[in-house]
């Protein structure tokens, strides 16, 4: 009977007492479980997440006020030129200064998008979060009839619950993963499998440790299509 071991390192359990102590493995796989849950039965879009951050924003009068300062920076000259200069150059420039305003709506929303993603050690969605959920659920699994068979069945191991109901939408979605060592199941915790590799260096992103491979490395990159 083989046990895979990355969806639980995939998820930071500790797998070095997962056969000394089954109580202690499992509290934690339970606790892994649940954050997994959180995840489904919450909103997570990045819709919502941007929404957070500007709501956040909004409450950070630090931050308002060295906008502000900026803002005067700039805004006084602008003003005296708008007194005097010819009406459609106005009309103009208040266009474009329209523009500008679209223009920085974006960079801040692509901005806190790249922050969520950065900050989060695994993509923060629901469509990823399930297929984490089903895969740990099957380990899992496995790994109680195991523990039973071999070890101890007098150990009693709630199995976790199946989680069902469209966690993604119709539209396919190509996340890059990572396989480590013999076992084949993906990992999409890049800084869990940076650790794993020894890696000490920062990794904010998936790409960063790719360009940190190297071939002796037992480590491939691979797409999972969900």
């Amino acid at each position: 009977m083989t046990i895979s071991k990355n969806i639980f390192r995939d998820l930071e359990i500790n797998v070095d007492n997962m056969m000394d102590d089954p109580a202690a493995f499992a509290s934690e796989v339970y606790a892994a479980a649940s954050k997994l849950t959180e995840v489904l039965n919450h909103d997570t879009s990045m819709r919502n997440a941007r929404a957070d951050v500007r709501a956040d924003a909004n409450k950070d009068r630090a931050a308002k006020t060295v906008a502000n300062k900026q803002w005067d920076k700039e805004i006084q000259s602008i003003t005296d030129w708008s007194e005097t200069t010819d009406l459609h150059v106005l009309f103009h420039f208040i266009a474009d200064l329209k523009e500008l305003a679209r223009d920085l709506e974006l960079t801040f929303d692509q901005r806190a998008t790249n922050e969520m993603i950065r900050n989060s050690p695994t993509p923060v969605d629901k469509r990823l979060a399930h297929e984490q959920y089903k895969t740990l659920r099957d380990a899992f699994e496995t790994y109680r009839s195991f523990i039973n068979l071999v070890v101890d069945d007098n150990i009693v191991l709630v199995p976790l619950k199946a989680k069902t109901g469209n966690f993604g939408g119709a539209a396919k979605r190509t996340y890059i993963a990572f396989t480590v060592g013999k076992d084949k199941t993906p990992m999409h915790n890049y800084k869990m499998v940076g650790r794993l590799l020894g890696i000490e260096d920062e990794l904010n992103s998936p790409m960063d440790l790719v360009e940190r491979l190297t071939e002796e490395m037992e480590c491939q990159v691979v797409e999972v299509t969900l």
